[in-house]
């Protein structure tokens, strides 16, 4: 209603173009609903037609044809083995021979020859295997492994751990050949081996009690300038030897551009 009265003030003040026209907002619908969808509508709002009743749909005859259940045709219904679930059997169909094609067929299917049958967990043991006598040697190894008495030291309160020493003498008082020693030596580091430096580096007395000399004195003073151009100041001066150089055959060949192709426009 807002942009009706815009609309109806702007045409006073004479602003009928087509551009103001254009320019004005498009109107709500009579039945717009506040903080609703515009695709939702109830009801019960005004419509533009009279009738107050639902709308009702009606098919054409073709679609009310295609709607209906098919129907049985009349010999179907005559027929009384049609209509019941279980068929009636002829007195041929049960006195009727197999051919010798039929009977192959209905033969199992015979199993493979390589086929084993799933054994049972539990077997028989044969006559041979329960009155077998074991041989000598099966009786030697059956026997259980001794073990030889554990040497105890004598006088003392421990049962396990403690014997008398079977090093002999000789062995004792062994000394080792000069080749022993020299392998039995460990391996030296070599001379020219770095090793891991610490993260503090530690100055010498001698740096910290270092005086410069005039030399480095010189060197470590800044340049002294009251302007930036005081010596030159044409600084971005180009020479004369410069500026009468002619340059030579291959630079101007590469200082030339690239021939590309060019196609002459058309008219």
């Amino acid at each position: 209603m807002l942009y009706i009265i815009l609309f109806m003030v702007a045409r006073e003040h004479g602003s009928t173009n087509r551009v103001d026209t254009l320019a004005l907002p498009k109107t709500f619908a009579p039945q717009f609903v506040e903080d609703k969808r515009s695709v939702y509508w109830e009801n019960n709002l005004a419509k533009k037609w009279p009738c107050s009743e639902p709308t009702t749909f009606a098919g054409s005859q073709r679609v009310q044809d295609l709607a209906n259940p098919k129907q049985l045709i009349e010999k179907y219904k005559r027929d009384p083995d049609k209509l019941s679930s279980m068929s009636v059997v002829s007195e041929g169909a049960k006195n009727a021979e197999p051919s010798a094609r039929t009977a192959q067929l209905a033969q199992p299917k015979a199993m493979h020859r390589d086929y084993e049958i799933a054994k049972y967990p539990q077997w028989q043991v044969s006559k041979g295997a329960q009155t077998a006598t074991a041989s000598d040697r099966l009786e030697q190894l059956a026997q259980p492994k001794t073990a030889p008495d554990l040497k105890i030291a004598e006088d003392t309160e421990w049962e396990w751990s403690e014997w008398k020493s079977t090093i002999s003498a000789a062995a004792k008082n062994a000394e080792a050949s000069e080749r022993v020693i020299v392998l039995a030596q460990p391996k030296e580091v070599p001379s020219y081996y770095q090793h891991a430096k610490s993260p503090f580096s530690v100055v010498s007395p001698e740096a910290k009690t270092a005086v410069a000399s005039e030399r480095l004195h010189k060197l470590a003073m800044p340049k002294m300038r009251t302007s930036p151009y005081e010596d030159d100041p044409n600084t971005y001066k180009v020479s004369g030897g410069a500026l009468k150089a002619v340059a030579s055959t291959r630079v101007s060949e590469l200082a030339a551009p690239i021939a590309r192709k060019q196609r002459a426009k058309k008219t």
